[in-house]
């Protein structure tokens, strides 16, 4: 590593400290990686959340965006019969894997509630801004915020998991 004579090296304070910001990284990687739930439950969880509010925005465009109103209707049901089919799926998952069907304290209803909820509330207020401007874009941070949510469900759901086996 090459050293430039202008750039005070680190102490050793700040070092210690940053050896502790990068155990704490990787104490929240691994719980999101310890979550019951298979992968690509959260990826498809993942995809819907963050496809949903395009397909708002299909629905209530006028004139009709790509496919007609009731198109993107459909497309949205579709989305959301897929996320309610993957629940049960994974859970059979699980259980094949571990011997163990997945209790309530192990899904941690209240981040799921608050998922739904908060999706709901995005979704809301998301509609709400495409009705006034118009504009596809005010789609974007609602997405990126449900992304978030369930990135995050995916971490609560790893630290519970991991509270339950110690």
């Amino acid at each position: 590593m090459e050293t430039d004579a202008r750039t005070p090296r680190p102490t050793a304070d700040e070092a210690r400290a940053a050896l502790a910001d990068v155990a704490q990284v990787q104490t929240v990687a691994n719980s999101a990686m310890t979550a019951p739930w298979p992968w690509w439950h959260y990826a498809c969880v993942t995809f819907v959340v963050a496809v949903l509010p395009f397909t708002m925005a299909g629905a209530l465009a006028e004139p009709a965006w790509l496919l007609s109103n009731y198109g993107w209707t459909l497309v949205m049901i579709g989305l959301l019969f897929v996320c309610a089919v993957v629940f049960p799926l994974a859970a059979l998952v699980w259980r094949n894997r571990t011997g163990m069907t997945p209790r309530p304290h192990e899904v941690s209803l209240r981040g799921v509630v608050f998922l739904a909820a908060g999706m709901a509330g995005l979704l809301v207020a998301a509609g709400i801004a495409f009705l006034v401007t118009g504009s596809v874009y005010v789609m974007v941070p609602p997405s990126v915020a449900g992304v978030g949510l369930v990135l995050g469900l995916r971490v609560v759901h790893g630290r519970v998991h991991r509270r339950k086996q110690s």
